[in-house]
């Protein structure tokens, strides 16, 4: 059974409960994906090996989760903000997606997200050569 089904099937939480948990998680994951990016920029330790990468992986994981729940950058803050700012009252009721349709959407905001990091990059890059 997959995770939206699982999903569907459970009682769930009220939305701001929903809204909130879901801008914490996105911030955790891009604090992660920050320092995973800033890690790279720098030169390697002794954990070079598979083993040390996938320890990198798993201690950024935590450290953004952990930042994300300390209040981290306010980005779950202003996404709960602007979702309750900027919804109807028929956006109040609970959507149902389809697997392939939350997998679009999911896949869409991660590469958004990505464009916009190699941009900020290339962008650092440029003013680096000047």
């Amino acid at each position: 059974m997959d995770k939206l089904a699982l999903l569907q099937q459970t009682n769930r939480p009220p939305r701001a409960n929903s809204i909130r948990e879901a801008g914490h998680e996105f911030e955790g994951f891009f604090i992660s994906y920050l320092i995973k990016i800033m890690r790279e920029t720098v030169p390697s330790g002794s954990l070079e090996n598979k083993a040390g990468q996938m320890f990198y992986s798993f201690y950024d994981q935590e450290i953004g989760r952990l930042a994300a729940q300390a209040g981290g950058l306010g980005l779950g803050t202003m996404i709960e903000e602007y979702i309750e700012k900027n919804s109807s009252p028929t956006d109040k009721i609970p959507l149902k997606l389809s697997p392939s349709l939350a997998d679009k959407n999911l896949d869409e905001a991660k590469s958004l997200m990505l464009d916009g990091l190699n941009q900020q990059r290339h962008a650092v890059q440029q003013e680096e050569r000047r």
